[in-house]
């Protein structure tokens, strides 16, 4: 559910992330910084190249699930795609689409991109993205977090990117 004006403007914590360049921001206090579970973890690459297709190949099956999750049609979600071709978007978005189609037929609730955030009690702010998060009927939170790699791709001759 989005924000609300209401609260903004009781002071609660809206953390958003920019995914231009994977930084949590919070609305009500722009000064306050966040690390990103990615870096927390220790998932920091050295290298810019590497960072760079990573975030975009991340970004662009973010963009797939959350399609999915809106029920929107490859057709909708295609033209999104900052690295992957069309074949490998759509072979992305059909394999995503039928693990999705299974969870929905149990009856559970699929929420794409919830961010979520932590103060620890030293002032420390932590804050991620859950690719896609379930409610099952019963209640039962359960969350989905895709993965992608530079290990898990690679680049062909012609530039395009083998997905494994």
């Amino acid at each position: 559910f989005p924000a609300s004006r209401e609260d903004i403007s009781l002071g609660d914590e809206i953390v958003i992330l920019n995914e231009k360049d994977h930084t949590y921001y919070n609305l009500n206090d722009l000064t306050k910084k966040y690390v990103s579970t990615t870096t927390a973890i220790g998932g920091k690459m050295q290298n810019e190249e590497d960072v760079a297709l990573n975030l975009a190949v991340g970004n662009d099956f973010d963009k797939i699930a959350e399609g999915i999750a809106l029920y929107k049609t490859f057709d909708e979600v295609k033209d999104q795609m900052e690295k992957l071709d069309e074949a490998q978007a759509r072979r992305a978005y059909d394999n995503l689409n039928g693990y999705i189609t299974a969870i929905r037929s149990r009856g559970d609730l699929v929420i794409p991109q919830v961010v979520v955030h932590y103060t620890a009690p030293d002032g420390s702010n932590i804050a991620g993205t859950i690719d896609l998060l379930l409610i099952s009927p019963q209640g039962k939170l359960k969350i989905i977090d895709l993965k992608t790699s530079k290990n898990r791709y690679s680049t062909s001759q012609d530039g395009k990117y083998n997905i494994y």
